[in-house]
């Protein structure tokens, strides 16, 4: 007799599809309880993929760049999704240099 597996859950699905690119099929597969063989092959059948690992090249152009670039320019040269780049960011810690103004009491109308 054949084994037997539940039906995937829209819910589970969705959060397949959400997480496939940035998490192990291990990883996802305690979260929904499932094998990591079968959370790969769901992925298969939704046509989803595994983006390639960041390389050396790509992680210097990114710290290099991140300041002074938009995120869509930078996704766009990698040719990755900008969400790949906004995660991938974070992960290194980078920041966008924020402006500070300095107000004064005699700029400011009352």
């Amino acid at each position: 007799m054949g084994r037997s597996y539940r039906k995937w859950t829209e819910e589970e699905v969705e959060f397949l599809i959400n997480n496939y690119h940035h998490m192990t099929s291990e990883e996802i597969g305690k979260i929904l309880n499932r094998p990591p063989q079968m959370v790969r092959w769901k992925a298969r059948q939704l046509g989803l993929k595994k983006r390639p690992r960041w390389t050396e090249e790509e992680i210097a152009f990114l710290v290099k760049y991140y300041k002074t670039m938009r995120y869509y320019e930078i996704a766009e040269i990698l040719g990755r999704p900008l969400g790949s780049i906004l995660v991938k960011a974070h992960e290194l810690g980078l920041k966008k240099k924020v402006r500070s103004y300095e107000w004064k009491r005699t700029n400011m109308e009352w």
